[in-house]
């Protein structure tokens, strides 16, 4: 397994998370969700991913599920760096992610 391969997923996987994320009401508030595949497309189940808010430090920490997606919810808004951590695998980091406000919908 690569790590290049990895790497190349699991962004295709932050990217598609951002978008997940809705405009429903006002808020701080945002949740990163996603799915951590192999370079061959499996899922990694029991990777561990974590969000740290580039300002303030602030942690959270969260493992994914049997079938490789993760939800970290509730983080304020602002940037986060991400990483992926899996047994057998190389650590993954993703910096600047970034974590809007929500608006009103209309």
């Amino acid at each position: 397994m690569s790590v290049r391969g990895l790497v190349g997923v699991f962004f295709k996987a932050i990217y598609v998370s951002m978008l997940a994320v809705a405009a429903w009401g006002q808020s701080d508030r945002g949740t990163i969700t996603g799915t951590v595949l192999d370079q061959g497309g499996a899922v990694i189940p029991g990777a561990t991913v974590t969000a740290t808010h580039s300002e303030s430090g602030t942690t959270l920490q969260t493992v994914t599920t049997g079938t490789g997606n993760y939800s970290l919810p509730s983080l304020s808004a602002g940037v986060y760096d991400l990483t992926v951590e899996a047994v057998g695998f190389s650590r993954l980091s993703q910096p600047q992610v970034r974590v809007p406000k929500r608006c009103a919908s209309i």
